[in-house]
C-alpha cells in the first residue's frame, strides 16, 4: 500500500513539474517580446504624446515582474490602449502602424501558446482525482487574458462586471 502511494505522488509531482516547465518555457518565449513591444511604444511615444513619462515609469516597474499576475497584466492593459492610440491617430506614420500590427500579431500568438500551456497545467492540478493531492500544495497560474491590437476590458475590473445576460434573469423574475 506504501509502494502505491508513494509511487502515485511521484508520478503527479513529476507530471505538475513537467506541466509547469512548459508553462514557464513558453513564458520565456513570450516575455522578452513584452519587453521589446514596452521598449517600442516608449520610443514611439517620443516626447510623451500618447502618454506621461510618470506614466511609463510606474508601467515599467510592473513590466519587469517574472510571472503573469493581475498587476502585470493592467500593465499590459494600459500599453495595448497607448498602441491603440497611437494607431488610431491619423498623424501616425503608416510604416508604425504596420510595425505595431505585426508585434501584435506575434504577442498575441505567443500569448496563445501560453495560454494553452497554462490551462493544460491548470486542468491537471484541478481535475480529480487529482486535486485531492494537489489541492493546496499547488496554485493555478494566471491566464494571460489580454489580446494586444483591440480593445480589451481592464482584467483587475472585468471580473466585477455582472454579465448582461444576469441581469436580464434578474429583471425577468420580477422582483419585489
Amino acid at each position: 500500500m506504501v509502494l502505491i502511494i508513494t509511487s502515485t505522488r511521484y508520478f503527479l509531482n513529476k507530471n505538475i513539474v513537467s506541466k509547469s516547465k512548459d508553462v514557464e518555457k513558453e513564458w520565456n518565449y513570450l516575455k522578452p517580446e513584452i519587453n521589446s513591444y514596452f521598449k517600442l511604444i516608449v520610443e514611439l511615444n517620443g516626447s510623451g504624446k500618447y502618454i506621461s513619462e510618470d506614466s511609463l515609469d510606474l508601467i515599467s516597474k510592473k513590466v519587469d515582474e517574472n510571472i503573469c499576475t493581475l498587476d502585470f497584466l493592467e500593465c499590459q492593459f494600459f500599453i495595448n490602449k497607448i498602441s491603440l492610440m497611437m494607431t488610431s491617430d491619423t498623424l501616425f506614420f503608416e510604416a508604425f502602424k504596420d510595425t505595431l500590427q505585426l508585434r501584435h500579431r506575434k504577442l498575441n500568438l505567443l500569448a496563445s501558446n501560453y495560454n494553452d500551456e497554462v490551462l493544460k497545467y491548470n486542468n491537471f492540478i484541478r481535475g480529480f482525482p487529482v486535486n485531492l493531492y494537489t489541492y493546496k500544495r499547488y496554485k493555478t497560474k494566471e491566464v494571460f487574458d489580454l489580446v494586444y491590437g483591440i480593445e480589451n476590458m481592464n482584467p483587475k475590473t472585468k471580473y466585477d462586471e455582472v454579465p448582461d445576460w444576469m441581469l436580464e434573469i434578474e429583471k425577468s423574475k420580477d422582483y419585489k
